[in-house]
């Protein structure tokens, strides 16, 4: 029998009301509503950390952050952790990681370096979508790009995104010729929407009309809250925090 395939498309900060097929809202996420209109969506999945490494260490090595490691940012796990890759790996699978990783130690860009679970060949972690642009790029995509001017101002289009590069290099996997003669996992993981907001100018062009219903959790000063919710809240950026 042939083993199947596993594609695994991830994004990142994107809450559930920020989805079609979860709020009911008209939310243009019409891509993600086919994909669980046609499969198994999930009304009581919860990640088990609210902070990216040690959700994304859940995630990937199946062990609770507290076990593996990485309880807070920039933290990888241990040496005796394995991830998915490895395990899928030792049962014969071609493996590929596409998009953001920040599980081995570093910032949120990561250093380069692919695990030796996945395949070097594709790899494209944060390090490695800075070192295409320039240093003026760069600057912009880091520091330069928080409003919907600074957008126009920079002409950002969708080939400047690390998701379109990422997008790209995971067509192209898919499209070799071996994909037909071994079973393979695929992660695309993206940032966005994650800050920073590179959103390319036709969106902001398209979208420019809507306007999204916070309802009343977004009003919420949080005083019934534990301080460092506030603190967190107010150093995030404004459409985060």
């Amino acid at each position: 029998m042939k083993r199947p395939n596993f594609l695994f498309v991830m994004t990142d900060t994107q809450a559930t009301n920020m989805v079609g097929c979860y709020s009911g809202k008209p939310l243009n996420t019409q891509n993600i509503d086919s994909l669980a209109a046609e499969g198994i969506r999930f009304n009581s999945a919860y990640t088990c950390s609210p902070v990216c490494t040690p959700a994304r260490a859940g995630l990937f090595t199946g062990i609770y952050a507290n076990q593996s490691g990485p309880w807070t940012n920039n933290v990888a796990p241990g040496k005796n952790i394995s991830t998915m890759g490895r395990y899928f790996k030792d049962a014969g699978y071609h493996t590929c990681y596409i998009g953001k990783w920040h599980l081995d130690g570093h910032d949120y860009f990561g250093t380069g370096e692919c695990p030796p679970e996945w395949d070097a060949d594709y790899w494209f972690d944060g390090a490695n979508y800075l070192s295409e642009l320039t240093e003026k790029e760069i600057s912009l995509w880091r520091n330069g790009l928080n409003s919907v001017e600074d957008l126009q101002a920079n002409h950002i289009d969708e080939t400047f995104t690390w998701a379109h590069r990422i997008s790209n290099r995971a067509v192209d996997f898919l499209q070799q010729p071996a994909r037909a003669d071994e079973p393979f996992l695929m992660v695309v993981s993206y940032d966005e929407p994650h800050h920073p907001f590179t959103c390319p100018v036709e969106y902001l062009e398209k979208y420019a009309d809507f306007y999204y219903e916070l309802g009343e959790k977004a009003q919420d000063d949080l005083a019934n809250k534990p301080e460092h919710h506030r603190l967190w809240a107010q150093a995030m950026p404004s459409p985060v925090g």
